[in-house]
């Protein structure tokens, strides 16, 4: 069973909904210098393996903590906005095309949010077999 491992020093970010032009009536997508830049710490770290064809994967998102959130009755975990469903949303985007065709080859799913010393986002995917 293949596994790669990613590790991305930036603040987990939010999806948003897309941008509308009026004048030309058309969308346009208000995160994608974002996206470029998951994008380019993942393609460096996968290295021309093969794209998954079924995936589960692990997502841990890494807030920089302070003293504030140290003292939280909810610490470690980040229970506050942005929300976790939004923070997947935006990985997904950005992991198509170089980890998969399309993020429907996703069949399972765990994520976290945490307060960490530094902002990061770690992923895991895994290869899954016919077996369960």
């Amino acid at each position: 069973m293949r596994e790669m491992r990613y590790f991305v020093p930036i603040r987990p970010i939010a999806w948003k909904r897309a941008g509308v032009r009026f004048q030309t009536q058309s969308f346009f997508d208000t995160q994608k210098a974002e996206k470029i830049a998951i994008g380019c710490h993942i393609s460096r770290q996968h290295a021309n393996q093969a794209l998954f064809k079924v995936a589960a994967i692990h997502i841990n998102f890494l807030f920089k903590e302070t003293n504030k959130q140290k003292t939280s009755p909810h610490y470690p975990w980040h229970a506050q906005t942005p929300d976790i469903d939004n923070l997947l949303k935006l990985i997904f985007d950005a992991l198509t095309g170089i980890c998969f065709i399309d993020d429907c080859v996703i069949a399972k799913i765990s994520s976290e949010k945490r307060w960490a010393p530094n902002n990061a986002i770690e992923i895991i995917i895994t290869e899954l077999s016919r077996s369960i």
